[in-house]
């Protein structure tokens, strides 16, 4: 009763709501409440071979296996705490994303025996400009449920790019292109990464970065990301 009685309080001295339906959320670890989370469109694609994130990339890159946890949808509950993690300095809203992805990896065999946690690279004055890198965050919260490393220094972005937002796959990919670098190969070399983003669109960063860390010897590559547009 005693622990109840402190939670209570602290909940009406401490607020904490769902940061979609704004109802009360007894436990602070989470930003959706039950029913919010239910509700998010999940893909199940980390048990599915050939899913349409891996088809993205057929022909493009080689990769072991690909997974986005969710469908992207404009207005909805995904977006709002992808925004806030891009745009609003909510580095929590990452970390709680990245759990989300992984605890659906979890559930696959189709991501054992990862070496290392990759996130997408910004470049340095982009970075320094936000505060922080959105795929670091999500890196933090997946790295916490797989048991997995993560390693942000092993590549670089080595020129600023516009934004992806409103380009084609072409123009995507051409912004893109000869961008990354891999300081040392050796860091690479026969481990098993898991490059990881916010959102897949048309996979150009994602392609873009694998490529130049498949350079290194004996390299194999998975992908995941929160969501697929």
């Amino acid at each position: 009763m005693i622990p109840s009685f402190f939670q209570t309080l602290g909940q009406i001295l401490f607020p904490h709501h769902c940061h979609w339906c704004g109802h009360d959320i007894e436990n602070r670890k989470v930003m959706l409440c039950f029913s919010c989370m239910r509700e998010l469109p999940k893909t199940r694609f980390s048990s599915i071979a050939n899913n349409p994130v891996e088809k993205i990339f057929n022909g493009r890159l080689h990769i072991h296996a690909a997974t986005s946890a969710f469908y992207f949808s404009k207005g909805a509950s995904l977006q709002k705490l992808i925004h806030e993690l891009k745009y609003k300095e909510n580095q929590a809203a990452g970390k709680y994303l990245g759990r989300l992805l992984g605890a659906e990896m979890l559930d696959s065999d189709r991501f054992q025996n990862i070496d290392m946690i990759v996130p997408m690279p910004m470049h340095k004055t982009k970075e320094k400009k936000r505060g922080y890198n959105q795929a670091t965050c999500i890196g933090v919260g997946l790295s916490d449920v797989l048991g997995v490393p993560l390693k942000t220094d092993g590549i670089q972005k080595m020129k600023a790019t516009e934004t992806q937002t409103k380009k084609d796959r072409v123009a995507r990919w051409l912004n893109t292109s000869d961008v990354f670098h891999v300081s040392d190969k050796h860091v690479f070399e026969h481990k098993r990464i898991l490059l990881i983003d916010d959102v897949v669109t048309t996979g150009a960063s994602l392609e873009a970065c694998g490529s130049e860390i498949l350079k290194s010897n004996g390299a194999s590559l998975f992908l995941a990301t929160i969501a697929v547009a």
